[in-house]
């Protein structure tokens, strides 16, 4: 990218209300001038191009970001001790308050806590509006931070089936998180995946795309016995395993529909792990009940 400041047209923005739409539209409106979105996504060029007029590191414990509006120009101010990738995705939060017209119409001071910044849809049938906003303004920063189209070539570059060390790769080249990067990966693949985040053996997060199975793990429940990951957990951080097929029991209470399940580990610090699972369907030629399968193609390969 040239040192030429982000454009923005703020008029192409101005109908748009889905969070991810509107960065599908910054992205769009980037390429147009440089011809590609940086990979380090120019959060400060397009806050200072959409009408944000400071964005200051604030020494506290009391948010991880905030958002003022004041005669339609915006001020954000960032926990100075948030990491890098931290950083950027409450960065991208906060910008998401200020473009979403929905939340500028609630309200004009916005105090993000961490929990802010973490929630996900889960598909209750019931949220608070509080929850809504919140829940928007992660989305937009996720898909801000990693452009659909930047995203895909950099996988086509590491090529191959799913492998837990493109997760790693990818997360440094978007400057992002293993766990954001890890979700837009299973959501990006052909192959139905799973994400599984655990600290000292004990689960802490699964992740899974669309088309992934009911896999019946819950936070706080142990990595399950006879699992690759459960083997490997007084390994060295950095290590990783090659990818192994399991017994599709070991993960699943009731496999069906299943011909194989594959499993991959990598040890990070202090205790936690991430864990791989990759499963194959059951070929619908050979299976009268296919209901739950969408056979495609093998996009990376």
């Amino acid at each position: 990218m040239t040192a030429d400041p982000v454009q923005i047209s703020m008029m192409e923005l101005a109908d748009l209300g889905n969070p991810r739409r509107i960065a599908c539209e910054l992205h769009r409106q980037i390429r147009n001038q440089y011809g590609s979105v940086p990979l380090r996504c120019p959060l400060d060029g397009i806050a200072k191009a959409v009408g944000i007029v400071g964005v200051k590191d604030i020494d506290t414990k009391a948010f991880e970001g905030t958002l003022v509006i004041k005669d339609g120009k915006g001020a954000i101010g960032l926990r100075s001790s948030q990491c890098p990738v931290r950083r950027n995705f409450t960065f991208g939060h906060e910008l998401g308050h200020f473009l979403i017209p929905s939340h500028r119409l609630r309200k004009n001071d916005f105090r993000c806590s961490s929990k802010d910044t973490s929630i996900r849809s889960s598909g209750k049938k019931s949220i608070t509006t509080f929850e809504k906003i919140e829940i928007e303004a992660n989305e937009f920063a996720a898909k801000l931070l990693v452009p659909d189209r930047e995203f895909k070539q950099e996988r086509r570059k590491l090529g191959g089936l799913p492998d837990v060390t493109h997760i790693r790769k990818l997360a440094g080249l978007f400057d992002v998180s293993q766990e954001m990067m890890a979700k837009v990966y299973i959501d990006n693949d052909d192959d139905p995946c799973a994400v599984v985040i655990s600290k000292d053996g004990i689960i802490k997060r699964p992740l899974w795309s669309e088309e992934f199975p009911f896999l019946g793990l819950k936070k706080g429940v142990p990595l399950p016995y006879g699992s690759v990951s459960a083997g490997e957990l007084n390994k060295a951080a950095g290590h990783h395993t090659e990818v192994e097929e399991i017994d599709a029991e070991v993960w699943f209470d009731r496999p069906q529909n299943i011909d194989a399940v594959h499993e991959q580990v990598i040890i990070q610090i202090d205790g936690w792990a991430m864990t791989l699972i990759r499963v194959e369907p059951t070929d619908p030629d050979e299976e009268v009940d296919d209901s739950d399968w969408n056979r495609r193609t093998k996009k990376w390969r």
